[in-house]
Parts: C-alpha cells; sequence; structure tokens
C-alpha cells in the first residue's frame, strides 16, 4: 500500500494540491493519508477524491474565506504596512480579537462543513488519520478515522489546525492546539498503518516539530519545495498560484527524474554538449577568457586547463565526475536572471534556444551593460558571489549564444 503523508504549513499548504494533481496525473494510487493542521485539511478533499473543488479554493484564495477580518486588512497587518486609516482599522480590530478570546475562524468551520462529507470520509477507500495536541491533557492526540467520533471529524479537523492565537473552542470539554506542536510530518502516524509498502512524504517549509522515523524498510520518496513556499499566514492568490504550480512540477521531476534545480530539463548527452563548447569559434573563446581574467587562448587545453574550470568556480560545481551540473547551473543562472518562466518541461537546447531569444529581445545594451562592473571586479581581484555571479554568467553567454 502506498501512504502519502502531508506536512503542516498553513498557508504553504497550496503546494500539496500541486503534488496531488501530479500524482493524479501519473496514476499513483494512494491508500492512505495522514496530515497535520494544513495537511489533514488538504488530506480530507484527497480522501474525498474532491480534487476540482480543492484546486479551485486554493487557485481563489482569500483570507476572508477562512478568518472574520476584511482581506485588504488582513495583508496589511500581515505584510506590516499601514497608512493611518488602516493603522487605525487594524487597532480597532485587534482589540475585538483579543477581548473575544482569539482571531475568529467562523468562515473556516463554514468551509470545512461545506467540503467535508464525513460519511464519504468513512466509506472512502482511503484510509485518514490527523495528528493535534491537547492541551488539557497535555499530550499529542494521533488518530485515523475510526478512532474520531462520529460527527466530529470536522471539529477534529479545527483541532488540528487551531493555532494559539485563534479563539479557543472545546471538543467534548478539552482544549486542542495544532498538531504541529507535537509531529508536524506524521510519518510515525503512518507507520501505524498495517500493510504500508511506499511512503510519499509531501514537505512545504512548515514550521513545526519533525520527529525522526527510521523508513528504510520502506520505498520512499521525498517532495520537496525548490523555491520559497512563503509565510504560513501569507494568504495571497499570487503566492498561493505560484505554490499550485510549483507543488506539480517538483513532483514530475521526482518521478521523471528531470534534471535542474529550479528548471525542470528532460536529460541530455553531456557529450553533445561538451563538443559544440570545444568547437566554438576562437574570437568566441578569446572573448570569454577576457571576461574571466585570462589572456588570449593559445590553445584548446586552455579551454579545458583553465575557462571551463574558472566558470565551474564562479558557480560552486565541482568538475570531478562530470560536466553536466555545470552546464545545467550556467543555463539555469541565465535563464533565472532572464526571468525566464521555469514552470514548464524543457529539454536542454529548448531552454538554450529562450534563452538566446530574450537576450536578443533585451538588446546588446542589457549584455553588455554590466562589462564595466565585471571589469571592476576582476581587477580589484573580488570573489564573484551573488547577483554579480548571475551577471558575469549571463556575460558569457550573451557571448557565445549572440552572433
Amino acid at each position: 500500500m502506498n501512504g502519502l503523508v502531508l506536512q503542516g504549513g498553513g498557508a504553504k499548504g497550496s503546494y500539496h494540491v500541486g503534488v496531488w494533481k501530479a500524482l493524479r496525473e501519473l496514476g499513483e494510487e494512494i491508500h492512505v493519508v495522514t496530515g497535520t493542521s494544513i495537511g489533514a485539511l488538504n488530506g480530507v478533499m484527497i480522501v474525498q477524491d474532491r480534487f476540482d473543488e480543492s484546486y479551485d479554493l486554493w487557485y481563489n484564495i482569500e483570507p476572508s474565506m477562512l478568518f472574520d477580518i476584511d482581506s485588504k486588512l488582513y495583508h496589511k497587518m500581515v505584510d506590516l504596512e499601514f497608512d493611518a486609516d488602516l493603522f487605525s482599522s487594524s487597532i480597532k480590530y485587534l482589540k475585538t480579537v483579543f477581548n473575544n478570546g482569539g482571531l475568529d475562524i467562523t468562515p473556516l468551520r463554514k468551509l470545512i462543513a461545506e467540503k467535508v462529507d464525513e460519511e464519504k470520509v468513512r466509506k472512502s477507500k482511503i484510509d485518514f488519520g490527523l495528528v493535534t495536541v491537547s492541551i488539557t491533557d497535555l499530550e499529542p492526540v494521533e488518530v485515523f478515522i475510526k478512532d474520531i467520533p462520529v460527527g466530529k471529524l470536522p471539529d477534529y479537523l479545527l483541532a488540528s489546525a487551531r493555532l494559539p492565537f485563534f479563539k479557543m473552542e472545546k471538543l467534548d470539554g478539552k482544549v486542542y492546539l495544532d498538531g504541529g506542536f507535537y509531529d508536524n510530518q506524521p510519518v510515525s502516524l503512518m507507520l501505524k498503518k498495517e500493510g504500508i509498502k511506499k511512503l510519499i512524504l509531501v514537505e512545504n517549509k512548515g514550521v513545526g516539530i519533525v520527529h525522526k522515523v527510521d523508513t528504510s524498510n520502506y520505498e520512499v520518496i521525498r517532495i520537496k519545495p525548490s523555491s520559497d513556499t512563503g509565510r504560513t499566514l501569507e494568504i495571497t492568490r499570487e503566492r498561493s498560484r505560484e505554490n499550485l504550480l510549483m507543488g506539480y512540477y517538483d513532483t514530475m521531476k521526482i518521478y521523471k527524474n528531470y534534471l535542474g534545480e529550479k528548471y525542470y530539463l528532460e536529460s541530455f548527452d553531456e557529450e553533445k554538449i561538451f563538443y559544440e563548447i570545444y568547437h566554438l569559434p576562437q574570437e568566441k573563446i578569446d572573448a570569454v577568457s577576457k571576461i574571466l581574467g585570462f589572456d588570449a587562448v593559445k590553445s584548446k587545453r586552455h579551454l579545458l586547463e583553465k575557462i571551463i574550470p574558472e566558470v565551474g568556480k564562479i558557480l560552486k560545481i565541482s568538475l570531478e565526475t562530470d560536466y553536466s551540473a555545470l552546464f545545467i547551473a550556467t543555463v539555469e543562472t541565465t535563464a533565472e536572471y532572464l526571468k525566464i518562466n521555469r514552470y514548464q518541461i524543457l529539454t536542454f537546447k529548448q531552454l538554450i534556444v529562450l534563452i538566446k531569444e530574450k537576450l536578443i529581445e533585451n538588446g546588446k545594451e542589457a549584455y553588455y551593460e554590466n562589462q564595466k562592473l565585471i571589469d571592476k571586479i576582476l581587477k580589484q581581484g573580488n570573489i564573484v558571489t551573488g547577483n554579480h555571479k548571475s551577471e558575469m554568467i549571463v556575460e558569457i553567454m550573451s557571448i557565445l549564444l549572440i552572433d
């Protein structure tokens, strides 16, 4: 059986649904889902097979869908951006929140009531478990659906996601808190289920306690964000839509063995690329040598012994095994600098074409304007880091690609 484990993380949970989209397309069957906090909320949607509703919810998310607060005020408060009127409004709102014992999550309760069919969850072929913490008993609660009293699933879901500043509500006379305070990635709970062979562990860079669990006897697929997933309370459509894409493509990368750190590249023949570099026109090799602070090239050995190793040094890539990592890092650095959309599956050649088109589109000024800065760096002997690294790599790529 396959077990899907979803990490807690608030608004970062939009990443889960992107992963789910990819798993559906890949035909990866799920038999058990365990989740903490937002992982539990997304998990219960998976158990019900309500993908379209879940995707649409995250795609169009607004704070007012979860909390009793004006979305504009919420964004300003989270971003700490206030004008005089909003500052006054926020103070009044915070006083109300304090007087009422916490942030009102009535909209979230209503959303759960609307989206969660407890009977359907109990009859589903996919088992479901969640984690919360009983403050009253000072102990964790790790339960599967069979252990949750009938009619109480919505309450347990809220308990699993209840942050300290939410308005506290008792469940059967007890107070519960977000499960992330005990186990934000409930692998331990998953392993209590007999018959699990494969673990699909989905992270989202959520903040919380994560238990170390021995998974050596299982096939383990770890899906981690390739970039920032935002803040826990960054409930914006822009961030959510980014995470949906990231979750989808990161999952496809794992299953399809795509290459790259930020981009998604199909495997390629390293020798063909090396051959093309080795047979570059002499004037291009000389121009790259100049950028790197070397004298004019006297032989092809200079390319192998000086130029390529220096580019590797700039990108912090070891050339002990092969050149693939260097080629990938070079094109990714350039593509990211040029703001080429990374959410697409490309061949190495296709990304090169996109880079060339972007350089031509920007004009020569765009890729020669940094030459004085690069000259200054080289004359001063500065270490090439940060944005300077990207500028130098882009300059090199512009020479190689533009006639």
